[in-house]
């Protein structure tokens, strides 16, 4: 094996790792959304985890992972219920179940594509809103404190944060529209 496939092959590994570290909280949910029995539920964890490493080295790469894991999840989700002949909540119809769960990856579909126009219109800020953005959310600040740590008022931090704000929700819906009609 030359080096440069080594290379490769160390990359392809990388990237499913940190793909898959970064949806891990929302694959788990999911799981356990569908199944109430948490030994159960993280044998699926386990097994999906395993199906999507031996799925993601044949494939090109996944552009949308999160929605690809989960529907991964979805199928082993099933096929456990199949196994075992029961039902996801008592009275309700494998039919009622798989129409739950196609639900629950319908909105996580709408989720992802909210999350990327949010990252990519984040990302389009300038330094300073972005700044205040992830320092308001990701440290979880209240404004009080935010406009402090940066050294404004909190009245103008507060004009700052509704036009960051508005610009966001316009970047969004923009981006969002032209995901569905690229679709």
């Amino acid at each position: 094996m030359t080096e440069s496939n080594t290379k490769s092959q160390d990359e392809h590994i990388n990237q499913f790792i940190t793909d898959l570290m970064n949806h891990q909280t929302r694959i788990r949910a999911y799981i356990l959304t569908m199944v109430s029995n948490l030994s159960d539920a993280d044998d699926i964890h386990q097994q999906a985890a395993q199906v999507m490493w031996q799925k993601y080295r044949e494939a090109q790469p996944i552009k949308h992972f999160g929605a690809w894991a989960i529907r991964i999840s979805h199928n082993i989700i099933l096929n456990y219920y199949t196994k075992k002949k029961e039902l996801l909540f008592s009275g309700l119809s494998k039919h009622a179940m798989e129409d739950i769960a196609n639900r629950t990856l319908q909105v996580n579909d709408q989720l992802e594509i909210r999350k990327q126009a949010l990252q990519s219109c984040v990302n389009k800020l300038d330094e300073q809103d972005r700044e205040f953005i992830y320092f308001r959310y990701n440290h979880g600040q209240t404004i009080k404190n935010t406009a402090k740590h940066f050294g404004r008022s909190v009245h103008s931090l507060y004009r700052s944060m509704t036009r960051i704000h508005k610009n966001l929700m316009k970047c969004i819906q923009g981006k969002i529209i032209s995901m569905e009609d690229a679709s």
